[in-house]
């Protein structure tokens, strides 16, 4: 299993309209990418700073995601953001959550 996540600064007071576009415009486009498995969006409380994890079966469906609606989902979201998200990938070394790991999918 490989893993996205993204961290960013949301501008002041844009928390509610960021959740909602996340629920209604980004989720169904990953919903239909091959290889995704799962997505969490975090906010520190009380803060601007959050991140998404984006759960995917292989690396190459991840950086395909990458290359193709990543940008697409990046110009929905850029006006929530302070700045620039920060993207970083990893390797799943363990899991509870109920999605298989690549190696036995």
């Amino acid at each position: 299993m490989f893993v996205r996540r993204i961290d960013v600064n949301l501008k002041p007071n844009t928390l509610a309209d960021f959740k909602r576009t996340v629920e209604t415009e980004v989720m169904p486009l990953l919903k239909k990418q091959e290889g995704f498995l799962h997505q969490m969006t975090m906010v520190e409380p009380n803060s601007t700073k959050g991140f998404g994890l984006s759960l995917w079966k292989t690396r190459d469906a991840a950086e395909n995601y990458n290359r193709t609606i990543y940008p697409q989902v990046t110009k929905m979201l850029e006006k929530f953001f302070e700045g620039a998200p920060k993207v970083m990938h990893y390797e799943m070394a363990h899991s509870t959550l109920n999605v298989p790991l690549a190696a036995n999918a």
